[in-house]
């Protein structure tokens, strides 16, 4: 995984070559990346999904991140990552499918490594049963849910945690519901204004 060449780009999205995704990290090289959040409507609202990591990751273990998220590969377009969503949740949908959000400039220190990303970001609604998703084992330990409404009060700062429910997989594929409070520490990092950009887009586009 570490030698997968990714496109590189000045930090004005002015492409500039191919590094290995090592050499990406290490030299904090700016590159491409996928982003899907996953909603669905239930009787008491709109949800907003999330994939716990695998709490074997090098970069924020154990912590839960958006439902479906990976790296471009060098000359491929956003297009490409819908492969993503499969891999790691076990959907199969259209790129048609999916409703962009934007394109977003993050810039992460974590673990002794400069995370440079130009995030394609999009949503997409879903009316399967979280039950029903199949997980990538070395990736993702679990999805939860968590009202849209909740999600916006708490990376706005308006509540401290807010309630999630779901499921764990253990790595012999056994899984149990979970149900538990989180605060924004339980989360991977993105930047402050993330959260509460795609969450209000997602909740406008839903509210037409």
């Amino acid at each position: 995984m570490e030698t997968e060449q990714l496109d590189i780009f000045t930090e004005n999205f002015v492409p500039k070559g191919t590094a290995s995704r090592q050499e990406v990290h290490e030299k904090g090289e700016w590159h491409q990346t996928f982003h899907c959040h996953v909603v669905k409507r239930e009787k008491d609202g709109i949800y907003i999904l999330f994939q716990r990591r695998h709490p074997g990751k090098k970069v924020f273990p154990d912590c839960f991140d958006i439902a479906v998220a990976g790296h471009l590969m060098a000359g491929e377009s956003p297009a490409a990552g819908i492969r993503e969503i499969e891999e790691e949740i076990g959907l199969k949908i259209l790129y048609t499918d999916l409703h962009p959000i934007g394109l977003f400039k993050e810039e992460i220190h974590t673990n002794g490594l400069t995370d440079r990303e130009f995030c394609h970001v999009y949503y997409f609604e879903t009316d399967a049963a979280i039950e029903q998703f199949s997980l990538q084992t070395d990736e993702v330990t679990g999805i939860v849910k968590i009202k849209l409404d909740d999600a916006i009060k708490l990376f706005t700062g308006k509540v401290k945690d807010v309630e999630a429910s779901g499921f764990s997989q253990s790595e012999d594929g056994s899984r149990k519901q979970v149900s538990l409070q989180v605060g924004k520490h339980d989360f991977a990092y993105h930047i402050p204004e993330y959260y509460p950009t795609v969450f209000s887009s997602i909740q406008s586009s839903l509210a037409t």
